[in-house]
């Protein structure tokens, strides 16, 4: 999956710079940096340990849901692909871009995409799969393990497509709000390491206790330190992603005073009110109308 992704975001670039068109070299970075960092936690020695040790899988799923994702969304790979695939000959036809938007502006994307929804779907990673007898029935399977592994990059790419993506397809919520759910998802994912360090019985036993290795510390010892992980791990990815919602929402600000002093400036050069001036006056014709009737004793 690492490979054929940087293949396919490579060549979208090489496709736009072929046709004359620039694509930021950040963005090509981050994508390809969240791939590596996929392919280095699920496919080299490290994931084999996340299979008997809890504090491994911990780590594995922190790294995961936080840091790949961060790294897939930075990357704007649906920007990419709309600016690089083509249109068919026949316009009749409906070809892979037509299908791409036909997607991201369906009802599921628009579900999907609400922010209560989204933070609903990363929260049930953490607590509806270590709270239950989920975790020890998923371990117990390869495929099982491989839907964690799949549910952790996609729970985490989509809220993090929610909070700091650029790409079209996203609702467009105001910059408090999201900040509001980040908060939420911060204060949600503290709680869950919380809860879980002060757990005293052992999580999937019978899954831990047929594979724990014998040179490694005991059971509890393990699960408080995967606790630990948890509870610890998502600061600087917390802190990082609330820097660029802070970032977002400046650059946000001053678009949107650029836009309306380019109005105020439209409307003075042609003798015309722009809609602030339009607005006072309204308040204030209004303000003069309940002044003039009549007031009851």
């Amino acid at each position: 999956m690492a490979v054929v992704g940087a293949y396919a975001y490579l060549a979208g670039v090489r496709r736009l710079r072929r046709a004359g068109h620039s694509w930021p070299l950040a963005r090509t970075a981050s994508w390809l940096a969240g791939l590596l960092v996929f392919a280095a936690f699920t496919g080299l020695g490290f994931a084999r340990y996340a299979y008997v040790l809890f504090s491994a899988h911990m780590a594995q799923h922190m790294v995961l849901s936080m840091v790949v994702p961060i790294l897939l969304v930075g990357g704007a790979p649906v920007t990419l692909a709309l600016r690089a695939l083509r249109r068919p000959a026949d316009p009749r036809v409906r070809g892979a871009r037509e299908w791409l938007l036909r997607a991201l502006h369906s009802r599921p994307t628009r579900l999907l995409t609400h922010p209560v929804v989204a933070l609903a779907v990363y929260t049930s990673g953490l607590f509806g799969l270590y709270f239950s007898d989920l975790l020890g029935a998923l371990m117990r399977s390869h495929l099982g393990h491989l839907a964690m592994v799949g549910h952790f990059v996609a729970s985490g790419y989509l809220l993090f497509w929610v909070l700091i993506g650029v790409d079209p397809g996203r609702r467009r919520v105001p910059h408090p709000i999201l900040v509001l759910v980040h908060l939420v998802a911060m204060m949600a994912h503290g709680f869950f390491g919380l809860a879980l360090m002060q757990t005293t019985t052992v999580l999937a036993p019978d899954w831990y206790v047929s594979v724990h290795p014998g040179w490694a510390s005991s059971l509890m010892e393990d699960q408080k330190l995967g606790a630990g992980i948890a509870w610890a791990f998502g600061e600087i990815p917390a802190a990082f992603v609330m820097g660029l919602l802070v970032r977002q929402w400046i650059h946000a600000d001053r678009r949107e005073q650029a836009r309306l002093d380019r109005a105020a400036d439209r409307a003075a050069a042609t003798g015309e009110e722009d809609d602030l001036a339009r607005y006072n006056a309204f308040l204030a014709d209004a303000g003069r109308s309940a002044d003039d009737r009549p007031r009851g004793r």
